[in-house]
This record gives structure tokens, sequence and C-alpha cells, in this order.
């Protein structure tokens, strides 16, 4: 497909006349329609969200703390140096000290819990919160 092609096949889409037709789609058949019609209107994306910056900490700090793989081949497990709790998790875990395991895992929990509710209350600025 070419861009040309791809260009026509958008425009098609968001003309009006389109749009009315998946409007009005189901109505017949189902007494209401099955599609909204939205294409051609801007949405606001994430990033020019107030709140932008305390979301991708959020999400920056969730990929961290749960990654054990990362963690086990970047700085190993050594008791003192590199270990980490999930890290820990998963040497209990597999040692079988499951309680010590499950009591680290709510730990963790209680820590990232924390994180979110600090940056949930934080304000980004004076705007409504999400």
């Amino acid at each position: 497909m070419s861009i040309a092609g791809a260009q026509a096949f958008a425009d098609f889409l968001v003309a009006p006349a389109t749009q009315a037709v998946i409007g009005n789609f189901g109505k017949v058949k189902y007494g209401q329609q099955l599609f909204v019609p939205d294409a051609g209107k801007r949405i606001p994306t994430c990033a020019r969200s107030p709140h932008f910056p305390a979301l991708a900490v959020t999400a920056g700090f969730g990929r961290a703390i749960s990654d054990v793989g990362a963690s086990l081949m970047v700085g190993g497990n050594i008791v003192g140096q590199t270990r980490i709790l999930t890290t820990a998790i998963a040497l209990e875990t597999g040692r079988g000290e499951f309680a010590l395991a499950i009591a680290l895992g709510m730990i963790l929990l209680l820590l990232a819990l924390a994180v979110n509710v600090a940056l949930g209350v934080a304000p980004a600025d004076n705007s409504p919160r999400l």
C-alpha cells in the first residue's frame, strides 16, 4: 500500500458520510448504535496532561520495582551488594521459605502503595485530580 492510498483510506474513514454510516450501524437490528463515530476528533494525550510527570514516575517506579530478571542479569544476587526485594523474594521462594517470601512481598506491596499514594496526593498544579 502506498502513502497516498493510506491517506485516501484515512480520509474516507473520517468523512462525514462514513461517520454517519458508522453511527447508524446496528440501530435497525439491535435498537441502538454499536459504534461511536469519533474519527477526526482531537483526543488529548497523556503527555499534555499536567499530571504527566507523576504518571511517568509512577509507571517507571512500577516497572523498576517489579523487575526481577533485569536485576539478576545486571547485578546478580550478592548479599549486601546487589540483593533487592524482588530478587530476595525469588531466592526465598526457591529455598522453600514461603512465609519469608510472602512477608517480603507484603513489604514490597506496601512500599509500592506508599509511593503511589504519595504521588496521588501531591498536586501537580491547581488542575483537577484525575
